[in-house]
């Protein structure tokens, strides 16, 4: 059974999977865990695994019984030192980080500690798997300043390259395909790295891109970057703006406005793709776009559904089925990617605040009371 094996799937973080969806589903299992999952699950088809801002938990697939915890070393403070990211799963460790900058590595059978580092200061990000080895932002020490940038670690938490780049990063994650890493930073430049040496092959510099204000000339954090068909999605100012870069040149192919067409404003939420179109919600509203060209192909209205706002920045695409959560509402959906209305819902008692993960035929996901569902094809 193919695995999910870290955010987005992969490296990539082009979270696709061609098999189809069947609907109706179901919820097969639901777990209750201590603090709210704000990040996605990843699983190795035989356990799920999921940080909530207290833990990581390991949870049994097919019942949904908690195989293991492994707690945080303090109590959680939401904007210093929880887990907001997602976990990363290697050669039988699962590797995460969390709001103060500390890396950890368990191992996926025990949970039991492997190694803990905050020589780096990996600040809550969905770390990277690529070709063994573990990709992050993160900060050392120069002098008696921090200087930011990215690294690539081995597997016994052995910095391999570091390379600094200016300007604090604000993303998730970075995406990875073809040995180049794609990340980007607040100072509004978006940088294509060699993952074998950490050298820039290449700059895009977005600022001109969006409107002339300091919020608009930064890079959006978290949900995209996501490498798919030799283009690089991501955000551009903020929620709203959408850019494809080209892989191999980081020259930007088109730029798009959630909002341009709608007649209010609006934030492109749960941002997914295929190998031929993006989509994206924004509130009770679906829409896809052609990836090589940026051109609007199709806008849905779901008024009926009584969807409201998403928190969630990512989206996954299961088939001919596009899944979004959403806080405003407590539900969860699947769309028609062909006409761009929902097929299925699930309403529960917290808000969705990011995306799914495919596993089965069904998809698990989290929500801000620390329930874990998944969902299956039912009757």
């Amino acid at each position: 059974m193919a695995g999910w094996f870290s955010r987005g799937r992969d490296s990539t973080r082009h979270a696709f999977e061609r098999s189809p969806l069947e609907l109706p589903m179901k919820k097969i299992w639901e777990t209750k865990v201590s603090g709210a999952i704000l990040a996605p699950a990843v699983t190795t088809g035989r356990g799920i695994f999921i940080c909530s801002l207290a833990a990581l938990y390991k949870i049994d697939a097919g019942t949904g019984t908690v195989a293991w915890e492994y707690p945080y070393r303090e109590l959680p403070k939401p904007q210093i030192n929880s887990l907001k990211s997602s976990p990363a799963i290697v050669a039988n460790r699962v590797v995460f980080t969390d709001m103060a900058g500390t890396m950890y590595c368990v191992d996926e059978d025990t949970g039991q500690t492997i190694w803990v580092t905050d020589e780096f200061s990996a600040v809550s990000d969905s770390v990277g798997i690529y070709d063994g080895k573990v990709f992050s932002n993160g900060r050392r020490l120069k002098g008696d300043r921090e200087e930011p940038g990215y690294l690539c670690l081995d597997l016994d938490g052995k910095m391999i390259w570091f390379r600094d780049i200016s300007g604090p990063n604000r993303t998730s994650a970075a995406a990875i395909a073809d040995g180049k890493l794609v990340c980007e930073h607040k100072n509004g430049y978006v940088y294509g790295l060699d993952v074998e040496h950490g050298s820039v092959m290449w700059t895009c510099d977005i600022r001109a891109l969006v409107d002339n204000t300091k919020l608009m000339r930064e890079i959006s954090p978290l949900g995209v970057p996501i490498i798919t068909s030799d283009f690089a999605l991501l955000r551009i100012g903020d929620y709203r703006n959408l850019c494809a870069l080209d892989l191999q040149s980081g020259e930007v192919v088109w730029t798009h406005v959630s909002d341009q067409y709608m007649g209010f404003v609006g934030n492109a939420d749960c941002v997914a793709a295929d190998d031929r179109r993006v989509f994206y919600t924004m509130r009770n509203l679906f829409r896809s776009i052609d990836l090589e060209s940026g051109e609007i192909l199709l806008t849905a209205d779901n008024r009926d559904r009584e969807l409201g706002g998403s928190r969630a920045l990512a989206g996954i695409v299961v088939g001919h089925h596009y899944i979004a959560g959403f806080n405003m509402s407590q539900k969860v959906a699947a769309f028609n990617v062909d006409t761009g209305m929902v097929e299925w819902e699930f309403t529960g008692e917290g808000g969705f605040t990011d995306e799914a993960t495919y596993f089965d035929g069904g998809f698990v996901i989290g929500d801000d009371l620390g329930y874990v569902r998944r969902f299956a094809t039912g009757s």
